[in-house]
């Protein structure tokens, strides 16, 4: 066979008329460095086919993102518009309430002022103290929608919690009456025992707890005990209901949890 490029070195040999003449084929000779070569390409194939992948993979994500970022742009653009509607529909009804409502305690007041009968001027009495308290319910709902405060902010006042107390139980005693219940108030506390606080928000939650207790009430009694201890007093509203269920315990403070 017809022989390949060859590659050819020779050296003469100092003293001698002899040459020495070496004579290698291309192929062999270039052999170790195209397997190098081969690898090399390999290399940067596999390297940027992953790079390739790579650069996929984040202009996808940066996609994803961007599409999240403008559904959550648009989402709080609707929650704001939905806040919006709310306040305003919260300071409407505010408004709209706040005239009835000043109305009654207006009548209440007049009733008093015109009635001689003890238990009618009772009523009276209950009727504007309820008209009133219904009132600044409504006053702190329509700050709230007006964003002059960050929920409802509470307000430190003395308070006479005994006549307070005596004031939110006198309108439950006609309907625990009426229901066949008793409704026992027990104060060890000095009428005129004033403490910190926020009267609204007292008045509040004692009339949730009463209501609730008298509502599971069917037989037997509410009672509500005041008593003081260590410049303290505490606030008992306890009734012979049959209770709650032991499974609904979990949820009995979460936020509109029946």
């Amino acid at each position: 066979p017809k022989p390949g490029p060859q590659l050819m070195a020779f050296q003469k040999v100092e003293g001698w008329p002899l040459i020495a003449v070496v004579g290698i084929d291309e192929a062999e000779a270039m052999a170790p460095y195209q397997a190098l070569a081969r690898s090399y390409l390999a290399a940067g194939i596999l390297l940027s086919i992953i790079l390739g992948v790579a650069i996929f993979s984040q202009l996808r994500f940066t996609r994803r993102l961007r599409l999240a970022n403008r559904q959550l742009r648009y989402s709080a653009q609707e929650l704001q518009a939905a806040n919006a509607s709310k306040d305003r529909f919260i300071a409407h009804i505010s408004h709209e309430l706040r005239t009835p409502i000043a109305g009654i305690s207006s009548g209440a007041e007049l009733l008093e002022m015109s009635l001689e009968d003890p238990e009618l001027l009772e009523d009276a009495a209950t009727i504007r103290r309820a008209s009133t308290h219904l009132l600044e319910i409504v006053n702190n709902l329509l700050t709230l929608s007006r964003g002059q405060a960050d929920g409802f902010r509470v307000r430190v006042e003395k308070v006479a919690l005994p006549e307070l107390v005596a004031e939110v139980c006198q309108p439950w005693l006609t309907v625990c009456s009426k229901k066949g219940i008793a409704l026992d108030r027990q104060s060890r506390v000095p009428e005129g025992t004033q403490v910190m606080g926020d009267a609204t928000a007292l008045r509040q939650i004692l009339q949730n707890l009463i209501s609730n207790a008298v509502k599971f009430t069917l037989e037997g009694g509410v009672k509500v005990e005041l008593t003081i201890s260590d410049a303290h007093v505490r606030v008992t509203v306890s009734d012979t209901g049959k209770g709650i269920d032991p499974a609904l315990l979990p949820g009995l403070f979460q936020q509109f949890s029946r």
